[in-house]
């Protein structure tokens, strides 16, 4: 009697999912997108640097509608793409020349003693960079296979670039799930001018691969229809996770979706089960492999998440000892206080982090200051690239990160707009997979470390959620501009490409 019930209630919430189950998420997703716009609002619409941006920017934002408008062909398209956008990178990197610094530098080093034979005895020290921060090693591997092809930061630089403008592909190939051709080359196009994005492109940076990966395990799940996508999802996001620890997000919201749909189509539930299972035992599996062919003697799963929520939740660790240097952190000294006792340090961060909790000493405050200046502070990533070129150069700087700001808000003004128009949410897969991914790393990084480069994989999500509406509204602002300027009215019906 309990179970039809129960089956009673969940066909009814999915017979009525656009006014309860649809609208309990179109609520959450909204507030979270509204929380990000508010911020941001408060912060930047008060600069007159940013508004005289944003004039330039609308503009562009323009120029690149009408190039989009005239497209309609997927093969045109993707060429002028990747055309463009290797364009963008390579001239960036021509012109700014950033070298390995603080972590990346470590990384950099750690890959060439890896190809010198040295680098499994460093990882073995408790007290070094590699052991406490383990789940580096399986990057840190794959730059010294790149850097065995010939070993210069070329050959890393060159990589990034391949590695973004397949992002750009991939980005392409989503939108097309639901978009069209001008839709996707206008949201593709403008994600590959996004200075967030190209100013770390010469940075040794493994949220570049990680997001590569992610996004593909998101494209094969909305584009197959046979259980065979799980599989190979899961595998790019295990592989995506051992490179980028964050990619675990992505994951989780494509599990947490698949689990959600499965209430209401037993189908999506053996594809939860499958496509949970991979993942689990591969990443439990090449664990055991990094370990077993002497990779990484302590393996490669990260081993101080209790710090990782302390750093968050208070800013400091057990001994409030600040980082000094990329391999000296604050959780190096919280170690050698307690001798490198991996076991023991586990323990008592636990007990510290309870206590806290318990007791009510987390500083909301410092929460709500850490998370402002998450969501709208300027891409930190800048100061991984060319220093020199960031100090003698201050204005053009300050003019691509105000326009990478604009194009930030742009898109989550673009995606409160989408969600809003959605009534099917649910089982709209294109749509709650990245809805729910952006919201789930927003919701993870209250808890954790963060900065505000980490927001890397969100600008990608977000670019998903927005196209749509933004190409709309640009389509809207340009038929108001036909009928007062004839010309271009002419102009639209003649061009087609």
């Amino acid at each position: 009697m309990g179970k039809k019930l129960s089956k009673k209630f969940i066909n009814r919430l999915y017979i009525h999912s656009d006014t309860l189950l649809d609208k309990i998420f179109k609520i959450l997703i909204l507030l979270i997108l509204g929380v990000y716009f508010i911020v941001n609002v408060c912060i930047y619409f008060r600069s007159f640097t940013f508004l005289f941006t944003s004039i330039f920017f609308l503009f562009f934002l323009f120029i690149l509608f009408k190039v989009s408008k005239i497209l309609h062909s997927d093969k045109l398209s993707l060429l002028l793409l990747v055309l463009i956008s290797s364009f963008v990178l390579i001239t960036w990197n021509l012109i700014y020349q950033p070298n390995p610094v603080l972590d990346y530098k470590v990384i950099w080093d750690g890959a060439h003693q890896i190809i010198t034979g040295d680098f499994y005895n460093r990882a073995l020290d408790k007290s070094d960079y590699f052991c406490f921060f383990n789940f580096q090693i399986p990057y840190t591997y794959l730059i010294s296979l790149l850097l065995r092809i010939f070993d210069s930061i070329i050959t890393l630089k060159i990589t990034e670039i391949i590695i973004l403008v397949f992002t750009y592909i991939i980005l392409y190939k989503i939108l097309r799930l639901y978009c069209s051709i001008s839709e996707s080359f206008f949201g593709s196009i403008l994600f590959s001018f996004y200075p967030y994005i190209f100013i770390g492109s010469g940075v040794i940076n493994n949220q570049h691969i990680g997001l590569l990966l992610g996004a593909t395990a998101i494209y094969i799940i909305l584009k197959k229809d046979s259980y065979i996508k799980y599989i190979i999802s899961a595998i790019l996001l295990v592989i995506g996770n051992l490179l980028r620890s964050t990619v675990i997000i992505i994951f989780l919201s494509i599990a947490f979706t698949l689990l959600l749909q499965g209430l209401f189509e037993k189908k999506k539930l053996l594809g939860f089960l499958l496509f949970v299972s991979v993942y689990l035992s591969l990443n439990e599996i090449i664990n055991i492999a990094f370990i077993s062919f002497s990779l990484a003697p302590y393996g490669i799963k990260a081993n101080d998440m209790n710090f990782k929520f302390l750093l968050g939740l208070t800013g400091s660790g057990v001994t409030h000892t600040p980082s000094t240097d990329a391999e000296h952190t604050s959780l190096f000294y919280d170690l050698q206080y307690y001798n490198f006792d991996y076991d023991k340090y586990s323990v008592i961060s636990r007990d510290y982090l309870i206590n806290l909790i318990v007791n009510g000493k987390i500083s909301v405050k410092f929460l709500l200051g850490k998370m402002i200046h998450f969501i709208s502070a300027i891409d930190n990533q800048y100061i991984f690239g060319d220093s020199d070129f960031n100090k003698n150069h201050l204005a053009v700087m300050d003019f691509l990160n105000y326009w990478g700001n604009i194009n930030y808000i742009t898109t989550i003004i673009g995606s409160i707009l989408y969600t809003l128009r959605q009534k099917i949410v649910i089982n709209n897969s294109k749509f709650i997979i990245p809805a729910v991914s952006f919201c789930a790393y927003f919701v993870v990084y209250i808890f954790i470390e963060v900065q505000t480069r980490y927001r890397y994989e969100q600008y990608f999500l977000l670019f998903l959620i927005s196209t749509p509406t933004i190409y709309l509204i640009m389509n809207k602002i340009d038929i108001q501009i036909s009928k007062h300027i004839p010309f271009i009215k002419q102009a639209n019906h003649k061009t087609t490409l």
